[in-house]
């Protein structure tokens, strides 16, 4: 359980630094 938690938590980490990277690039 430990692992999969942590494993959604750095897909979630990721998804935001890819919104994060796109709105920077759109501006």
């Amino acid at each position: 359980e430990l692992h999969d938690s942590m494993t959604s938590v750095v897909m979630e980490m990721a998804i935001w630094i890819e919104l994060e990277f796109t709105l920077v690039v759109n501006l």
